[in-house]
């Protein structure tokens, strides 16, 4: 701004949505004119209706795993809270998440006590920070070894594809194709669909 440069706020990180995170899509398409703002909309529904579809395939699973997620770090383990998008996305594979009544919608600091008390018999067990394998895992805190996800090899990371620089497919083209991740949870938990 000081150098005379317009900027404006995006706020997508903040949606507590996954399907409303993909909308902003539509945002970006409005510095590109009315027929990239029209292509938008037109993929924003397809989003939708697609999405919608995998979340009544997701209903009809006759189990409901548990799922925790993430990892301590400097003592603290962060997690989403119930409101939050990635609550969403367990709610809409048809899983319950172990931090579901936390009702934030931003990540929330456990107490690894607190954590490990939930998180120990989960079911599953996603995005384990930067992890690569159980025995990863089990080297970071050998405590891990008691958790039923680690103990049934249910644990499972959100970083197959990195790009050479870094960039992770889950937090950057996955925001637009939610219906790509529900889809994996739901292969994820519930096979048999």
């Amino acid at each position: 701004r000081r150098q005379g440069i317009k900027a404006i706020n995006i706020a997508e990180f903040m949606e507590t949505n996954p399907v409303e995170k993909a909308k902003w899509l539509v945002a970006f398409a409005a510095f590109y004119g009315h027929e990239c703002i029209q292509i938008a909309q037109a993929k924003s529904q397809e989003v939708q209706q697609q999405y919608d579809s995998l979340k009544r395939i997701a209903s009809k699973a006759n189990n409901k795993p548990t799922v925790m997620i993430s990892l301590p770090w400097k003592g603290t383990w962060y997690v989403g809270g119930g409101n939050s998008f990635q609550a969403q996305y367990f709610k809409d594979a048809n899983a319950a998440y172990v931090w579901q009544e936390y009702q934030e919608e931003a990540s929330i600091p456990l107490d690894i006590e607190t954590a490990f008390e939930k998180g120990i018999m989960a079911t599953f067990w996603l995005n384990p920070g930067a992890k690569a394998s159980i025995d990863e895992l089990i080297e970071f805190d050998e405590r891990f070894q008691a958790f039923s996800s680690v103990k049934s090899s249910l644990v499972f990371n959100n970083n197959k594809r990195i790009n050479e620089f870094g960039g992770n497919d889950y937090w950057e083209s996955a925001v637009c194709k939610p219906h790509w991740v529900l889809a994996d949870l739901i292969h994820l938990f519930h096979p048999e669909l």
